[in-house]
Formats: C-alpha cells, sequence, structure tokens
C-alpha cells in the first residue's frame, strides 16, 4: 500500500521493541518517531499530528497506556493501536471500547502490525475523501450552477464540456467578479476527477515566501517560524485539481517551481531535499493580458 509519508508515532518503554517498529516501519515509508513513556508521547504530539500512535499498554510514570489512548482520542485526530502482553488482553479490550483501534498482543508478529496499519491507512484515506466529497455536494458545483442563455454563456458551457475530461492544464480569463472559479469548479466537477479534491488559492494575496510555502509545503526549521511540517496544496490536491487564482501575479522564481510541476509532475518542499511527485491538474485564472506580461518578461512563456 501507498504510505504517502504517514506519521506514526510508536510509544514503548522497551527500547528493543521501538527499534524493531521503527526499523520495520521506516523500510515501509512511514515516518517514525518513538517515544519512551506517555508524557514523551504527549509533548511530541503538541509539535507535530501523527495520524497513527502505537502504544503499550504498560507504560513507566504516571501515564500508563490507557489514560495515553485516552489524552490522545480528546485532544488529538489520531488512531490508536495498542500493544499487550498476553495477560493484558482484558485491558486491551477495554481499551477498544474507549476508541482504540486494535490490538496486538507481545512479543508482536510484524506482518499482523503492519496488515493493521495498512488497514488504519486506507480507512483514514476513505474517511478523509467522503468529508470532503459530503462537503462539496452541499455546495452544488457542477454545469447547472452556470445559468445564462446567451450565446456568449452557451459557449463557455460548450467548452467545459469539452476540457473537463481532459488533462490539460486550463487558464480562464476575464474580469473580476465575472464567474471564473465557478467555471474552474464546473470543470472540476464535470470531469473524471470529481471524486477527488478540488483546492483553491488565491496568488494575488500572499507574499512570495508564503505564497511558496502554502503550494510546496515545508519541512520544520525551514524558516523562522517553521515549527513542524507542513504539506502544501500541491500534495492537498494530488488526484484532483488545484485552482490557482489571480496566476498573473506569482513571482517569477515560484513560476519557474510551477512550471517544473506542470512538465514532470514533482517539486521540492522548502527547506526539504525528496523530490516529491503529484498528479494534479492546474486551472488558473487572471484578469490580467499574460501575453503582454511574457512580452515584457514579467511572466514566463517556458
Amino acid at each position: 500500500m501507498k504510505t504517502d509519508g504517514t506519521k506514526i508515532l510508536v510509544v514503548d518503554d522497551e527500547i528493543g521493541y521501538r527499534k524493531v517498529l521503527n526499523n520495520a516501519l521506516t523500510e515501509r515509508g512511514f515516518i517514525v518517531k518513538t517515544a519512551a513513556s506517555g508524557e514523551e508521547a504527549l509533548e511530541e504530539l503538541k509539535k507535530q499530528e501523527y495520524p497513527i500512535v502505537i502504544v503499550d499498554m504498560k507504560l513507566p510514570g504516571g501515564i500508563d497506556g490507557l489514560e495515553l489512548l485516552q489524552r490522545v482520542k480528546g485532544m488529538y485526530n489520531s488512531s490508536v493501536l495498542i500493544m499487550t502482553a498476553y495477560g493484558g488482553i482484558e485491558t486491551a479490550v477495554e481499551a477498544m471500547r474507549r476508541g482504540a483501534f486494535n490490538y496486538i498482543t507481545k512479543p508482536f508478529n510484524l506482518d499482523e502490525i503492519i496488515l493493521n496499519i495498512d488497514r488504519l491507512v486506507a480507512q483514514q484515506k476513505i474517511i478523509e475523501e467522503n468529508k470532503y466529497l459530503h462537503s462539496e455536494l452541499e455546495k452544488v458545483y457542477g454545469l447547472k450552477k452556470i445559468v445564462g442563455s446567451s450565446r456568449e454563456i452557451q459557449k463557455v458551457l460548450d467548452m467545459v464540456s469539452r476540457v473537463a475530461f481532459s488533462t490539460a492544464t486550463v487558464l480562464i480569463t476575464g474580469e473580476s467578479g465575472t464567474g471564473k472559479e465557478l467555471v474552474a469548479r464546473a470543470i472540476h466537477f464535470t470531469g473524471n476527477r470529481k471524486d477527488r479534491k478540488f483546492v483553491v488559492i488565491n496568488c494575488a494575496t500572499l507574499s512570495e515566501n508564503l505564497l511558496e510555502s502554502e503550494l510546496f509545503g515545508h519541512v520544520k526549521g525551514a524558516f523562522t517560524g517553521a515549527i513542524k511540517d507542513k504539506r502544501g496544496l500541491f500534495e492537498e490536491a494530488d488526484g484532483g485539481t488545484l485552482f490557482m487564482d489571480e496566476i498573473g501575479d506569482i513571482p517569477k522564481s515560484v513560476q519557474a517551481k510551477i512550471l517544473r510541476v506542470l512538465q514532470e509532475g514533482e517539486f521540492i518542499s522548502l527547506g526539504d531535499t525528496v523530490t516529491k511527485k503529484v498528479d494534479v491538474r492546474i486551472i488558473a485564472a487572471t484578469n490580467q493580458d499574460l501575453l503582454q506580461g511574457v512580452q515584457e518578461k514579467e511572466f514566463r512563456r517556458k
């Protein structure tokens, strides 16, 4: 299963178990962090999000596995997989009643843990996509949202129908307030990406550094204030559509990085060295004359 670099926090006071899980999960593409106590785990969770937390029921200090489970489920949107010795199965079942995804007995079988984690990743992806689809369906976007019977409107509707199922990048031009985003949504929700995300960014409202961070994401420490890793909008829109409004206002340095995504389907987050691959359709809009911008060398031709 594709892990997408899912972050996992392993909480166990036994260093041997931590090392085994760290090595096995890292080899499968997961990003793994370990903690030796409940207190240490909570401190780590304050720093960044962990979609999956693996917790040993028996932990040193004032926070045991059951209490850590309750705190994690109460404060964070994480799924918890419990580890327990054979004699602690009754407690593990109680943990499941309180929200744990499943329990694994120690000494554990690595294949069983990986199987549970793969199920968790698949479950979380389905939940995320369903939430998104429900929110978008409520907005009822599509061709029916564009009202009009004039020849010009009919030309727009015909163009939307023709480009919706293509993979081509689309540029929508027109004055502010003429419904460019509405046309972009109609293209997305009519085409074969309609079940995936439609992500929007207004390029004119952000500074160069903020725009780059929003589009491509950053890693912790990439710049002052970057206290944890952040996914960019290209990652958020993977498999779907990114609508870039006011694309004519994008600085040249960012234009070059967007061109790389268009040509190669890849980018590097701020402060990182790892190249990431995405499948994103870009629909852009502007009220500017981009051909004039190219002639004046304010907008890249290629």
